[in-house]
């Protein structure tokens, strides 16, 4: 019996360990580049596991999954083997690597860069590692034929036009080659080849966009490439996002009576910027005035027809010249479009406005109430800055804005909600020059947001100071400052209760702040503790030459104060606004070239 035992267990053991015994292949690595002119080359493959025994591991050459932006190598052509494209490999007992032989076939063609994959299968009880695949790259040893691509990724197309498109063909120009484009959506599909001669780089085609009835949506067209030939290879871009607008359709115009206001030049400020107002009866009866750069209002009176079109030539005397002004203005029902030629030889203005909000009786504007704002600029090398001020909105409608630009220059205006929510600026500044106009501006449009997550208005507003503005006395901001994108962000603030400060971070933080003074012409940041009590009362902890005084107006969201200048030592004001829904207060101080940051936040 136990001899019996012994038997069997013998036998168990050796069918267990023929189940559990196997032998692991894998690449000695994952990748390789070659190049053509390498000949004979070889890959290593190693065997780990059980290798008592004889063992074999199946070997393909093929094509990658993925390519990587190269082209695939043709086995046969490209590159061969000695084994063969497909076939079996034994490794001996004990033996624990063979080395794949590979043979690149060094051609006379100009190819782009060129990749094939060599992958490993195992059968019955062995297996293969994760690195199962090697992936060989093989890099030409003839002239580059280069790589074809777009100049741009997006563009944009009106309808009826022409788009032309730039193909660039980079990293090399050897022979001649060819690539395809066609386009896709939007319209019946167009295509064609272009040719490119040897040493050619770049060439255009150009595509004709159906032309689409107004009032049409916008709609995009991808412009592709594809089969290159002649070696050369594909590149990003490949297509491009072409945007193709069709005009909006005109609003038709409907007696009404109404008040519109709208701004000129805001498509090209450079060759003067100004305002226009007008009211209209529901009769057509207009009157108004319209003022291009700050100069002598021109007066407007007539009849609108029943297309909603007033056209208005107006002649007066500059001396003993006399020049014609000519007016013409297009109404719809929301809108009104225009051009306004002043008679001097200048560019024609164009004029943009909307109708004004009417706000019936035991009601009020959406927008109605009180805004603390920013405006701001960083893009700019030497001019960012951050500028403070308010809107005040009435229940009419009524708006009127006030703030500081970076120069220190206080501005004001009044204006009126359009129905759309939004309102318009446009401020002369400084003297007027001998034509009776003033060099430099303050002008652009407010958009209402009003949502359930936020309210208040945003916009563009451009700034001007022409460099042959001389500075104030005193003044630190340079001149020469010329179409400057200033953002708009106002956000609606609300006087804080008794015993509430006014910011609810100061209350959770128990007035503890941190007030911080930065840029301008400051070498270093400048920074204190600060403490905001129940009141709003604001004091700094500022000893020596670095005092700090800073007065809080909880009732209008506004701060201002002074500090001492650690080079000059001379007193610097700064100004500026509580901003609830950003959680901080910002205002700015002017410096030499560029305005500077004065912030306090909750700590």
């Amino acid at each position: 019996m136990p001899r019996l035992l012994a038997l069997l267990f013998s036998f168990f053991f050796v069918i267990l360990s023929s189940v559990q015994a196997q032998s692991v292949f894998a690449f000695g690595g994952t990748d390789a580049t070659v190049g053509e002119v390498g000949g004979a080359s070889g890959f290593q493959i190693t065997r780990t596991g059980d290798t008592t025994v004889a063992a074999t591991v199946h070997v393909v050459f093929g094509v990658p999954a993925v390519l990587n932006g190269t082209s695939a190598a043709t086995y046969g052509d490209d590159y061969s083997s000695s084994l063969g494209q497909i076939s079996d490999v034994t490794f001996d007992a004990g033996e624990t690597s063979k080395v794949i032989p590979v043979t690149i076939i060094d051609d006379t063609l100009s190819e782009a860069t060129e990749q094939f994959q060599i992958t490993l299968s195992a059968s019955g009880n062995n297996s293969v590692s994760d690195q199962s695949k090697f992936l060989v790259t093989i890099s030409d040893n003839e002239p580059s034929a280069g790589t074809f691509k777009f100049s741009q990724f997006t563009a944009d197309v009106d309808s009826g036009s022409t788009l032309t498109l730039t193909v660039n063909r980079t990293d090399g120009s050897f022979g001649t080659a060819t690539v395809e484009w066609s386009t896709s959506g939007g319209f019946a599909r167009k295509s064609g080849t272009l040719t490119f001669a040897d040493g050619v780089t770049s060439q255009s085609f150009d595509i004709a966009i159906p032309e689409e009835a107004a009032g049409s949506a916008n709609y995009e067209v991808d412009i592709s490439l594809g089969n290159p030939t002649g070696g050369t290879n594909l590149g990003v871009p490949t297509f491009v996002a072409a945007t193709v607008h069709v005009p909006v359709a005109p609003e038709s115009y409907l007696a009404q009576t109404a008040g519109f206001s709208g701004l000129l030049g805001a498509d090209d400020l450079a060759h003067g910027y100004g305002s226009i107002a007008v009211n209209i009866t529901s009769t057509g009866k207009l009157t108004g005035k319209l003022v291009l750069n700050g100069g002598a209002p021109t007066v407007l009176k007539g009849t609108i027809n029943s297309s909603g079109v007033y056209s208005q030539n107006i002649s007066v005397k500059k001396g003993a010249v006399a020049v014609t002004k000519s007016v013409s203005l297009k109404f719809g029902t929301t809108q009104v479009t225009g051009t306004f030629d002043d008679g001097s030889g200048r560019p024609v203005r164009n004029i943009t406005g909307e109708r004004n909000l009417i706000v019936a009786k035991k009601t009020s504007a959406a927008a109605t109430g009180y805004y603390t704002f920013r405006l701001f600029n960083t893009s700019l090398a030497g001019v960012g800055f951050r500028a403070p001020g308010t809107v005040t909105v009435l229940k009419t409608g009524k708006v009127t804005y006030k703030g500081t630009l970076p120069d220190g220059t206080k501005v004001s205006q009044g204006a009126t909600l359009s129905a759309s929510g939004s309102f318009f600026i446009s401020i002369p500044l400084y003297k007027k020059n001998s034509l009776g106009e003033y060099p430099g501006y303050f002008q652009g449009t407010a958009v209402a947001g009003f949502n359930n997550s936020s309210r208040g208005f945003s916009g563009d507003l451009f700034w001007t100071k022409p460099a042959s503005v001389a500075p104030a006395p005193g003044e630190l901001y340079k001149t020469g400052v010329s179409l400057v994108d200033c953002q708009l962000q106002a956000q609606p603030y609300v006087k804080p209760a008794a015993q509430h400060r006014a910011l609810s971070t100061l209350d959770t933080s128990n007035g503890n702040a941190l007030l911080a003074i930065r840029g301008g012409d400051l070498a270093a940041e400048i920074n204190h503790a600060a403490t905001v009590d129940a009141s709003n009362h604001l004091s700094v902890t500022a000893p020596g030459d670095d005092a700090i005084k800073v007065t809080l107006v909880a009732a209008n969201g506004t701060f201002h104060g002074t500090f001492i200048h650690p080079v000059d030592h001379k007193i610097r004001a700064f100004s500026g606004v509580v901003l609830q829904g950003s959680g901080f207060i910002q205002g700015f101080f002017p410096g030499i070239d560029v305005a500077g940051v004065v912030s306090i936040n909750a700590q």
